[in-house]
């Protein structure tokens, strides 16, 4: 920054400062002895401002300096939400890898201990008793326990998973996507994405397939939903994902059923649809708010 004169009044050097914004040279007033100096923020724009101070001393009166004030104002508040924007993006490294992870992205440690201590307890489906808790059984097709009001059950299931393998995948990409909806758009969105994305997703595989189903990954596929139209849609979220791994998880909705045993049968209606509601809350909810 450097000085390029000094103006005697106030409201002279405003004028000018507010017509150099227009002509897009960053500077400021403060007030100095005799009146009030001009600096230029930029060392390139310093000429160009000295340049527009000695056409400003010799001609104050000109309508283009009264005129310039409301274009300033416009361009300021411009580039003062461009700043904000800008500010919300920004991760201090420092501090983030300072901090536990526990505090950087609680809910994402959290769904990941439950997941694991459920399954742990669930045995990996050897220990049917633990899981009746939280599955929706068949009960002759009816559904009962929802129709009796043990609601939880819409989401408990995503708690228990079948395999090892199961459980390493889910909380891995859980651990991937979650702590950075969490660390970028805060935990309640991630609460709200995680109850909603799983609602659709069991609901699907109830209306569609068959009860007795388990894991998150209907919940993790609409978190991958949503960070995928973030992506491609609203950079300012902060949220990407590189083709690579759009790829793969779209690519592994097709292949899972096939890979999969008798006896490892895949919720991949759930999939599905939790991915269709990620997208809905990446996206189209974003059109509504135009």
């Amino acid at each position: 920054m450097r000085q390029v004169g000094t103006l005697a009044t106030q409201q002279d050097a405003q004028r000018l400062a507010d017509y150099l914004t227009t002509q897009g040279v960053s500077s400021r007033v403060d007030p100095a002895a005799g009146g009030y100096s001009i600096w230029a923020i930029e060392e390139n724009d310093v000429e160009r401002a000295r340049q527009i101070l000695d056409e400003f001393q010799a001609d104050p009166a000109d309508p283009r300096y009264a005129a310039a004030h409301a274009t300033a104002e416009a361009i300021r508040r411009t580039q003062s939400a461009q700043r904000r924007t800008a500010q919300r993006n920004v991760v201090d490294m420092r501090q983030r890898w300072n901090r536990p992870l526990r505090r950087q992205a609680p809910l994402t440690m959290l769904l990941i201990a439950a997941c694991v201590v459920a399954t742990l307890l669930f045995r990996f489906g050897k220990n049917p008793a633990f899981g009746r808790w939280l599955m929706v059984s068949n009960s002759g097709m009816k559904l009962s326990e929802l129709w009796q009001g043990q609601l939880w059950r819409l989401w408990t299931p995503m708690f228990l998973h079948g395999s090892g393998l199961h459980l390493f995948f889910n909380m891995y990409w859980l651990y991937v996507l979650g702590t950075a909806i969490e660390i970028r758009r805060g935990t309640r969105v991630l609460a709200a994405l995680v109850l909603l994305t799983q609602l659709a997703a069991t609901l699907a595989q109830l209306c569609v397939a068959e009860p007795n189903f388990v894991g998150i990954s209907g919940a993790v596929y609409g978190l991958f939903g949503y960070v995928w139209m973030k992506g491609r849609y609203d950079p300012s979220a902060g949220l990407m994902l590189d083709q690579g791994t759009v790829f793969l998880m779209v690519a592994w909705l097709f292949v899972a059923p096939y890979l999969s045993g008798p006896d490892h049968r895949v919720a991949n209606y759930a999939h599905f649809a939790g991915l269709a509601a990620g997208i809905a809350l990446g996206y189209p909810l974003r059109l509504l708010r135009r």
